[in-house]
């Protein structure tokens, strides 16, 4: 980022995680930073943002309506936008984690990643394919705004609104470009049972059964979730 935006300050949409993420940059840099959040944002998010010395701005009731107003921010304020996905920068930031991984664990077989706008999985897939194409990268998201699942069918970029959910569920041209050349499944759950439903994928990843009458199981294969 430039000079020139620091000085201008920045401003981002979010329901939470990204929110505390430019909130404790900004911080670090001394930068000011606003960030607009739903009205039904987890408070814990609100707080934690805020404890970051970011100023939230409440807007709105999903994520869709929260980014329009830090669009008028930008309009009215010159503050400088940071995408909370859709971003080249913002990937290769949240691909980091998937070297981390790499560092960490090389022989790893699976990783299984959340899909809120697609950012994260964009970068994470890009980080592990890099290391090893043969990975398998699956991609869990809510089934009340499967915006990644319905792009990709598509073929373009598409909303989905969640019903319950703060975050709206809005998946950049960007990600969807980029996530379905490296990763290999998609998987949508109830927001409620979304971690639950990945604990399946670590059984059959496992070759653990529970029948005596089962034949062998395969060797165990080496399966991580990102969260």
């Amino acid at each position: 980022m430039s000079e020139a935006d620091k000085k201008r300050g920045v401003v981002c949409s979010s329901a939470g995680n990204h929110a505390q993420g430019v909130a404790l940059a900004a911080k670090i840099h001394g930068i000011r930073a606003v960030v607009c959040m739903a009205t039904n944002a987890t408070p814990a998010k609100i707080a934690a943002t805020k404890g970051y010395g970011a100023e939230v701005v409440l807007h709105g009731t999903i994520w869709d309506e929260a980014n329009e107003k830090a669009k008028e921010l930008v309009k009215n304020e010159g503050l400088t936008y940071v995408h909370p996905f859709d971003d080249e920068q913002l990937i290769a930031g949240q691909g980091t984690l998937g070297l981390e991984v790499v560092q960490d664990w090389p022989e790893l077989d699976a990783i299984v990643v959340p899909i809120g706008g697609g950012g994260l999985i964009s970068g994470v897939s890009m980080a592990m394919k890099s290391h090893n194409p043969k990975v398998k990268v699956i991609g869990v998201e809510s089934s009340d705004g499967p915006a990644m699942k319905k792009s990709i069918e598509a073929g373009i970029s598409r909303r989905s609104t969640a019903r319950r959910s703060s975050t709206g569920c809005a998946c950049g041209a960007l990600a969807r470009s980029t996530s379905p050349s490296f990763s290999g499944t998609w998987m949508t759950s109830s927001r409620s049972r979304t971690r639950r439903s990945s604990r399946p994928l670590f059984g059959s990843w496992s070759g653990a059964s529970s029948s005596s009458k089962a034949p062998p199981p395969r060797p165990s294969r080496r399966c991580c979730m990102v969260w």
